[in-house]
């Protein structure tokens, strides 16, 4: 350039430089330019997301998401319109724990009881907290709801039990089964406080396995079944 001063500005290239211009430092207390205050969270963050979305599933006719307040309103209300099986048990995994009353109680007290700062997995522990027999009452609500489900369940399998109960008392082959067991039984007892019973306890099947004949060539169990095989075969059918 012909004068220094004409060429003040200029870069390399003769092209004008641009002002840079100063970052504004983010204030005091703030994560970022602009950004609002973060909630304070105090709970495991594995806990807390699960928490989030377990809440998610809550929502009122209008499909918006439910507040903690309303959540409480139906819970105390039994609202089976809004408390299904499956968010009974959501509920129920999300009542804090003694050590995370502990922590949110030692927060509150810091604060003055004031919760507004809190995330909302925090603030939904505090508002489950503060219900007295959650876990009874939740556990009570969900037995009513399944009760018809568990009820139909229940006399099915007690049919099946009932049928074969029936079979078991009716059937000829099994008495003489019993009868064969008996008099064996009876026959090696003979002249002992044991013999000439005229029962015997179903637990003691068990053991004819076990008892060896004296020509060690097989168990009371093999000569029960070489007899049946002789003189009674139709109870081996």
């Amino acid at each position: 350039c012909a004068h220094p001063s004409a060429c003040h500005g200029l870069d390399a290239k003769g092209k004008k430089k641009k002002k840079e211009k100063k970052k504004k430092k983010p204030s005091q207390g703030s994560d970022e330019i602009g950004s609002k205050d973060k909630n304070v969270t105090l709970l495991d963050m594995k806990r807390a997301q699960n928490m989030g979305i377990a809440l998610a599933q809550f929502r009122r006719s209008d499909d918006k998401k439910m507040t903690g307040d309303e959540i409480r309103a139906a819970v105390l209300s039994m609202d089976t319109t809004v408390l299904s099986p499956d968010r009974i048990e959501a509920l129920q995994g999300m009542i804090p724990t003694e050590e995370e009353l502990k922590t949110l109680r030692t927060y509150l007290r810091k604060h003055k009881g004031d919760p507004s700062k809190l995330g909302a997995a925090e603030k939904f522990a505090l508002t489950l907290a503060e219900m007295p027999m959650l876990h009874s009452w939740l556990g009570a609500m969900l037995f009513k709801l399944e009760f018809g489900e568990r009820r139909d369940e229940l006399m099915g399998k007690v049919r099946v039990a009932l049928k074969a109960a029936r079979q078991v008392r009716g059937s000829p082959c099994l008495r003489d089964l019993f009868a064969l067991i008996l008099s064996v039984g009876n026959f090696i007892n003979e002249g002992h406080m044991l013999g000439n019973a005229s029962g015997f306890q179903f637990e003691s099947v068990t053991l004819l396995g076990g008892m060896r004949m004296s020509n060690k060539k097989g168990t009371l169990l093999h000569y029960l079944v070489h007899t049946l095989k002789e003189k009674l075969p139709e109870v081996l059918e």
